[in-house]
Formats: C-alpha cells, sequence, structure tokens
C-alpha cells in the first residue's frame, strides 16, 4: 500500500465524464507501468496531470516533477518518443508541439514547433526548432511569418507538426 504524494491535488478539476484521468502508462519507456493522473483540462484539449515513475529497486511509486509538466501526450513506445501538444486557439492552428525522447529517466525536447498569431500585423509566426549540435541544444531552423490566404491556412500544419523534420 502507498500514498501518492508530491501532487498539488488542491487545485484538481473534476474529471470530464468518461476520461480516462487516472491510469497505468509506461511514461519513461523502462517496460513498467507509471501512474498518471489528469489534474487540469480545457475545452480545446488542453490537459495536464501528475505522474508518478515506478521504481522497481524500491517497488514504490515515485512522483515526477520532469514528467507532471508535459501537456496532453501521445507515447510512442516504437521510437520511444512522448509528443506533447497544446491548442491555443483559432480552430487550432495557434498551438505548441514538442517530441521528447527519455535521458536521465526525464523527458527531453529534441523537435518543437510553436505558432502564433499576430493581431497587429494579420499574420502567423511560426518557429520550428530541433536538437543539434554537440551541446544538443534546441536550434531554430525555421522562423517564419505569413498572411493567411485563407481561413486557417497557416505556415506550421498542426494536424501533423513534425512532418517533414526527420527523426532526432
Amino acid at each position: 500500500m502507498q500514498s501518492l504524494e508530491g501532487c498539488e491535488f488542491s487545485d484538481m478539476e473534476a474529471p470530464r465524464r468518461g476520461s480516462e484521468w487516472f491510469r497505468a502508462v509506461d511514461m519513461n519507456f523502462d517496460g513498467y507501468k507509471d501512474i498518471y493522473m489528469l489534474t487540469s483540462w480545457g475545452a480545446t484539449g488542453n490537459e495536464s496531470g501528475c505522474v508518478w515513475l515506478y521504481d522497481p529497486e524500491s517497488s514504490r511509486f515515485e512522483f515526477s516533477k520532469d514528467f507532471g509538466e508535459l501537456d496532453r501526450f501521445t507515447l510512442d513506445p516504437a521510437t520511444k518518443t512522448i509528443v506533447t501538444y497544446s491548442n491555443g486557439g483559432m480552430a487550432g492552428t495557434v498551438f505548441r508541439a514538442t517530441k521528447y525522447v527519455i535521458e536521465d529517466n526525464r523527458p527531453v525536447a529534441i523537435a518543437t514547433v510553436a505558432q502564433d498569431w499576430d493581431f497587429d500585423k494579420k499574420e502567423y509566426h511560426c518557429v520550428v526548432q530541433q536538437r543539434r549540435g554537440r551541446e544538443n541544444a534546441l536550434v531554430t531552423m525555421r522562423d517564419g511569418w505569413a498572411k493567411p490566404k485563407d481561413d486557417f491556412d497557416a505556415p506550421c500544419e498542426a494536424s501533423d507538426p513534425f512532418r517533414g523534420l526527420g527523426d532526432k
């Protein structure tokens, strides 16, 4: 028996009906199921939660602040990557997506795509970064502005933000 500690439960929202608000998933791809608990969600599909990683040496779940800071996520066990996505509005054309690998039992960003809308210029601004170089730092690969030709015509594709970036 173990009490889950470390998560701030006082600000937790009631989960939406039918959600998998408490589930076992292998967040760090180590072969052990970890615990994810949804603590916040929004009408745009954004969500966040708390994560406890299973430690096989102690047979206990340990709270992970690093994994708990991830937005809505998708796990890809085949590539051992996590993709997060947050919707900033405008029918999903304002967004941020990040792809992570696990290093030292922490998620480390290897690519980001962030698109915003500038109300003064009436243009989208998209910045694409990838991890590069000896330091493995995120480097800006593209920094573009674009006026939409029609509704929701944006320079970065929200439905597949990492298309064309290749692997790490």
